[in-house]
């Protein structure tokens, strides 16, 4: 059997090659344009426990710790999306993006940027505060329930799944983060 040249043939695949392509490229854009849209969220999230004004002057201090608390859940969550807005990023410099999708990731970044040092400066200086306030037995009982707490998350075994890592290593940089600010304190 011989097989005659079509020369057509080139022209085709190479559409077919271009048709993938472009199929791979939407795919990556609305996976941008939902990435974009969910971490555009957590920003806002984060821009509303920050526009709270913190107890400082109360005497109650549950209701600092309440609100350290927020604080807290909002500083440990934009730290562990923090390598999806990279991954965001990584994508949005290879997709060919208009004006106004470069502006909401640039302002994403802007935001994302200023409401984690933000967040982080507060919660810092609430736990000062609370820290002041506080007796010895009271600091060491703090002290141990956050070691055993990060005793718990730490000793988990490691996970097969790529999925399961990423949880993992979120995790693992929550304690990283929470030891962090704990550090900043001290």
């Amino acid at each position: 059997m011989v097989i005659e040249w079509d020369p057509a043939r080139p022209a085709a695949l190479g559409f077919l090659v271009q048709m993938s392509l472009n199929k791979v490229g939407m795919r990556d854009y609305e996976g941008f344009s939902k990435e974009l849209h969910s971490l555009s969220h957590w920003s806002e999230e984060a821009e509303k426990v920050l526009k709270e004004p913190d107890p400082v002057g109360s005497p109650d201090v549950s209701s600092v710790q309440e609100h350290m608390e927020k604080l807290k859940t909002q500083m440990l969550k934009l730290s562990s999306l923090s390598p999806d807005l990279e991954r965001l990023n990584e994508l949005g410099y290879q997709l060919p993006l208009n004006d106004n999708e470069i502006k909401r990731l640039q302002n994403l970044n802007r935001s994302w940027s200023s409401n984690s040092a933000r967040t982080i400066e507060r919660f810092s200086k609430l736990q000062a505060l609370v820290l002041q306030r506080q007796t010895f037995l009271e600091k060491c009982d703090a002290w141990m329930t956050f070691l055993n707490q990060t005793e718990e998350k730490l000793a988990a075994e490691i996970s097969g799944n790529y999925q399961s890592l990423l949880d993992q290593q979120r995790e693992h940089e929550d304690v990283t983060n929470y030891q962090g600010v704990d550090k900043r304190v001290n």
